[in-house]
């Protein structure tokens, strides 16, 4: 049997769980300590607050189903070796997705969504705290790639759930 999901429905349920509020997110620093730990940082907390709802288009090159998660705002907190430090940045994130049936060890296959390819992420800083002058040059060089991959999967994972 072949369903098919017309993407404007698509974006009435994500406008839907963004209305709810079901896409804000407080990570906790389990998270993030693979990422962080070898940077002398610690016990990373996030909040995540999506600004506008998500996006999906297939009015793409390939005619690839993407998802847009735009102004969306993280607060972090973390330890800096050993002093408290902090950030807030505004992220917007492209990436391919696939929606694809998932076996799973139940009677009933369910729908799922497949991350194919990031296609594109903007950070900007806003502010940070207990990082000195390099700051704003160390979120950015640092952490946005991982902070992006970890939001792209969180967010789209909490979609599905």
């Amino acid at each position: 049997m072949e369903v098919r999901i017309h993407e404007d429905m698509l974006n009435h349920i994500l406008h839907g769980a963004w209305q709810a509020e079901y896409l804000n997110l407080d990570l906790e620093p389990e998270v993030f300590e693979e990422t962080i730990s070898a940077l002398g940082a610690s016990d990373m907390a996030m909040t995540v607050f999506p600004l506008l709802p998500p996006m999906v288009t297939s009015c793409t090159d390939d005619g690839e189903l993407e998802v847009h998660i735009g102004a969306v705002l993280c607060d972090a907190t973390f330890d800096f070796n050993g002093v408290p430090a902090g950030f807030k940045l505004y992220a917007s994130i492209k990436t391919e997705i696939e929606i694809k049936v998932v076996d799973n060890s139940g009677p009933q296959a369910e729908l799922g969504v497949m991350i194919k390819e990031l296609e594109d992420y903007q950070v900007d800083v806003l502010d940070t705290q207990g990082l000195g002058r390099i700051g704003p040059a160390l979120v950015e060089a640092v952490l946005t790639e991982a902070l992006v991959q970890l939001l792209v999967d969180d967010v789209i994972n909490n979609l599905i759930a």
